[in-house]
């Protein structure tokens, strides 16, 4: 079953970062979560992944490029994926 969205989510995200003076930086992370069909149904059956980026502090903002790799995949799921992103995550 593919979540459509839901009346509650649970998010949790970690991750350790590492800033050069050049304005070029890395990060390693972890992230959890999932959407619940209803309030009522909120818990801690979360999906996880785990994954590492670089960071480049433009004019224009923090550029990031990650790599993630979700584990204990579900049948058809990649093995990894890539996410683009402007701006701090969290």
């Amino acid at each position: 079953m593919i979540a459509a969205g839901g009346e509650a989510v649970l998010i949790l995200n970690q991750e350790l970062r590492f800033h050069h003076g050049t304005g070029m930086g890395a990060a390693v992370f972890y992230d959890g979560g999932n959407v619940f069909e209803k309030a009522s149904d909120l818990g801690l059956r979360l999906r996880h992944a785990v994954g590492f980026g670089l960071r480049y502090d433009s004019i224009v903002g923090l550029l990031r490029v990650d790599l993630a790799f979700p584990l204990q995949r579900r049948a058809g799921e990649r093995s990894y994926q890539v996410f683009f992103g402007l701006g701090q995550a969290f």
